[in-house]
């Protein structure tokens, strides 16, 4: 335990420090504009290339307005949230000089493809017996105006199907936001809550069903461009395949209930798809049930931040920092809301172990080495794009990443001393591929100290851990 908490010191240090560091890195203009501290007339602003989005959903993310100075350093954080969006696959922008005094900025955007099914499968824990197959069908972009409709579903192992649709942005100056969403879902949960605190085989633990309906809307608003917080309401039915005490909490085997969420989120870091710099806090609080039944409480936090370290004036690598953890306090926890450290939610090299309790903490953190940098390729010059039209005119990211990481996390219940709680840790490296369409490929080889062995795994996936 002290020395998880020495590693949760350093990694606020690092925070403290980096405050001198940040660059987000990447120059946004050509060489006309070479130093942060040349202010620039903006004079107006073209927009090009938005064959389905509305320009006011491109200049209402953006700092520079018309007839106003701005610098290098905005017009780099505006690129920043325009890809953001997820909306393009490339910008650029381009100031001509307008007159004597000012310049016209052309904001050149390259759209996506906004109604892309992405298929969905795999394997729940590894085992070729636990196959499912599923679709995730969004509609982006929405009525030209960045909204979402979505629907996924999944069949054979843990069948689910979700509806949703969101608003990102209600209002010209009064930036509020709302969502909706609703879905079914039948899990097989595993428990471990007897074990206590120790690693368990995933394999052998036995499983349950559980019977999930859900709605949930929220609204919210920005308080300013990096922060904004929202309120929720949900209704939510949970029911097993055989009734043991402990699953739920009715003495007729299913759980209805009403559920209230507060949350906040703090965000700049330069991209969501694999950040390199920036930082983001987002916290939340839920109140579960107010009867006699299902009533309890939880929180949860997560800290990210990512420090840029420059050893050249063209070659940077990045620290990686997270730090997340959630608690239960109330009556009784139903153990469909306890928490897991396991494929879900990784200690990479413990990756077939599984870990439940009330509570978690897990703190993680990677070095981020460049290979080869960030590029595009036009989809012209791909022999396989060029051959289907939708596909031809696009342009797609490839890029490639050495990560160092190190994770350690534990588990525990409300009635349980943290300070006796055990954390397991796991290390190791891997490469991270940068991929068309948003997607981070991992291919990690990670590391466990266990019965004075070290024991290795190779974990393949397709998302950022952070």
């Amino acid at each position: 335990m002290k020395k998880f908490l020495s590693v949760i010191v350093v990694f606020f240090c690092f925070w403290q420090l980096s405050s001198a560091q940040q660059d987000s890195g990447k120059m946004v203009v050509d060489s006309v504009i070479s130093e942060d501290n040349i202010r620039l007339l903006i004079e107006n602003i073209v927009i090009e290339g938005n064959k389905t989005t509305e320009p006011e959903i491109i200049l209402r993310e953006m700092e520079t307005k018309p007839n106003e100075y701005t610098s290098v350093s905005i017009l780099r954080r505006d690129m920043e949230r325009l890809y953001n969006l997820g909306l393009f696959t490339k910008i650029d922008f381009i100031p001509v000089p307008s007159s004597d005094k000012g310049y016209s900025l052309i904001v050149s955007v390259e759209e996506g493809l906004y109604i892309l099914p992405i298929p969905m499968g795999g394997l729940k824990d590894g085992d070729f017996n636990k196959l499912w197959l599923g679709m995730n069908v969004k509609w982006r972009n929405f009525r030209g105006r960045n909204e979402t409709l979505g629907l996924a579903f999944g069949v054979f192992y843990d069948p689910f199907v979700n509806i949703s649709y969101s608003i990102p942005w209600i209002g010209k100056k009064q930036h509020y936001f709302s969502s909706f969403s609703a879905g079914y879902s039948v899990n097989n949960n595993k428990s471990v809550v007897s074990v206590s605190n120790l690693p368990v085989n995933a394999d052998s633990v036995k499983t349950y069903k559980t019977f999930n309906w859900n709605l949930q809307a929220s609204i919210g608003k920005f308080i300013f461009k990096e922060f904004s917080n929202s309120i929720s309401v949900g209704f939510n039915g949970v029911s097993t395949s055989d009734y043991v005490t402990g699953k739920t909490l009715s003495p007729d085997g299913e759980d209805k209930f009403v559920s209230f969420g507060y949350n906040f989120d703090y965000d700049t870091r330069d991209s969501y798809e694999y950040s390199l710099a920036g930082a983001s806090i987002s916290g939340n609080y839920v109140k579960y049930g107010f009867g006699s039944v299902v009533n309890y409480n939880s929180a949860g936090l997560t800290i990210r931040k990512f420090i840029p370290i420059k050893l050249s004036d063209k070659y940077k690598i990045s620290f990686a920092s997270r730090i997340a953890g959630n608690i239960f306090w109330g009556g009784n926890i139903a153990d469909y809301h306890h928490q897991q450290l396991d494929y879900a939610r990784p200690i990479r090299g413990w990756n077939e172990y599984v870990f439940e309790g009330e509570n978690f903490l897990l703190y993680s953190n990677e070095i981020r080495i460049p290979i080869i940098e960030p590029f595009y390729i036009p989809g012209k010059d791909m022999p396989m794009a060029k051959q289907i039209p939708v596909f031809k005119d696009l342009s797609y990211k490839f890029g490639m990443f050495l990560a160092l990481f190190f994770d350690a996390g534990g588990v525990w219940n409300k009635k349980d001393n943290i300070f006796y709680t055990r954390f397991y840790n796991g290390y190791g490296a891997g490469l991270n591929f940068i991929l068309p369409f948003g997607f981070v490929g991992r291919a990690d080889w990670a590391f466990r100290h266990q019965e004075n062995y070290f024991k290795g795994q190779l974990i393949l996936s397709l998302n950022a851990s952070f």
